[in-house]
């Protein structure tokens, strides 16, 4: 009599297969969890630094006026961070680039850029500045703004 076997399982070939396409798959789905994480982090960071920039800018606009900023400049474009802020005329101090309560930002992370006056500032008596701030990894923000006169 003719034994019948029966066979029941999968050989070791389909085992490798498909420990192969699952680990495929599994790699994909964490790294495309980890991008969406890094930029959710990013995005809350740039939050924070707009925030922070945006406020600086305008404390420099109502605390700065075109009579203090000008004589200063000297012609000149003049940038402040937090090795420059301590020196003597400087006309932001080092409190200005210390973010409150932020474990994003850094005072290091901070710098404010003074554009030399033009025909055009001169003429219409204003001042243009920009904060640029560098938040997780290397991404930057820059905000513009004026002081007038």
């Amino acid at each position: 009599m003719k034994r019948i076997i029966d066979h029941h399982g999968f050989t070791l070939l389909e085992v490798i297969a498909s420990v192969a396409i699952i680990t495929l798959v599994f790699t994909t789905a964490i790294a495309t969890i980890m991008a969406m994480r890094n930029q959710a982090i990013a995005t809350e960071n740039k939050r924070v630094a707009v925030e922070f920039a945006s406020s600086l800018r305008d404390d420099l606009i109502t605390s700065l006026s075109y009579a203090t900023v000008s004589p200063w400049l000297g012609g000149q474009e003049k940038t402040i961070d937090v090795t420059t802020c301590s020196n003597i005329g400087t006309i932001v101090t080092c409190d200005a680039l210390e973010p409150i309560d932020s474990t994003v930002i850094d005072a290091e992370d901070v710098v404010i850029t003074f554009y030399a006056p033009t025909a055009e500032t001169t003429a219409y008596q204003i001042v243009r500045f920009s904060i640029t701030i560098y938040y997780y990894k290397s991404r930057t923000i820059t905000l513009e703004g004026v002081i007038y006169a």
